[in-house]
């Protein structure tokens, strides 16, 4: 993709757009199950991402862990349960539109059970070296290979629809980021980030570019400390990552 690719909307608001304070609409989970050279992946039929592959996960109920999020997620919508399951990276998304969504990543080693299909979901394998990266969200290729290498990663991206416009990536030192508090309530209906408290920043070697740029240029070039990606608020019912 090209800077003329990025809508003037879109531009607009990454030139305004900032990290700091950042409060999601919404809090998630995605769980992969790795075994045998092969990953678990499910196409999705409702919500956000509908039409595409990805891993089993959804929403967080109020009060409910993204651990336990994530392991109910898997068992509504391919009818197994996780087992071996350890956190593997946080990503934090943000759409042009103003909705906005932070999701917990799980990696399990095997399942109890057979995958089956559900009215969400239809499970598929697929070889660690040949993952349908074309299928799937933009921003899985750049952090994907982390989890199977089992590196801890965390990230931050901009949408606009289904166009990714910027990303930051930072690796974690083990163990992995902490999954085990409750879910906070969430700002269903918020159309803007709010700034509050002090400033998020990521450690020193994080990447941080801007889709189609070239190093260093345009306003959020990839030496940016701060720039991510934009999408577009998905029409209802409500969105699962």
């Amino acid at each position: 993709m090209t800077e003329n690719a990025i809508s003037p909307d879109a531009r607009a608001f990454l030139d305004a757009f900032s990290w700091d304070g950042w409060i999601p609409d919404e809090r998630a989970t995605l769980l992969f199950v790795v075994r045998d050279g092969r990953i678990l992946l499910i196409e999705k039929h409702r919500g956000l991402g509908r039409g595409k592959v990805n891993g089993p996960g959804g929403r967080l109920e109020p009060g409910e862990t993204p651990r336990a999020a994530a392991i109910r997620e898997v068992e509504e919508e391919i009818r197994v349960r996780p087992t071996g399951i350890h956190p593997a990276g946080e990503l934090r998304f943000q759409f042009v539109d103003g909705y906005s969504i932070h999701v917990y990543v799980f990696r399990a080693d095997g399942f109890v059970g057979d995958p089956e299909p559900t009215v969400e979901a239809t499970p598929l394998w697929a070889e660690v070296e040949s993952i349908p990266y074309e299928r799937m969200w933009e921003d899985d290729a750049v952090w994907l290979p982390l989890l199977l290498r089992e590196q801890p990663f965390s990230g931050r991206f901009v949408f606009d629809g289904d166009l990714m416009l910027t990303t930051e990536l930072a690796l974690r030192a083990a163990p992995a980021l902490q999954h085990g508090a409750p879910a906070r309530p969430s700002r269903e209906g918020a159309r803007a980030p709010r700034r509050r408290g002090a400033p998020r920043r990521f450690p020193p070697g994080s990447r941080s570019t801007v889709a189609g740029a070239a190093p260093g240029s345009g306003p959020r070039g990839a030496t940016a400390t701060r720039a991510f990606s934009s999408g577009r608020r998905p029409p209802a019912p409500p969105r699962n990552r």
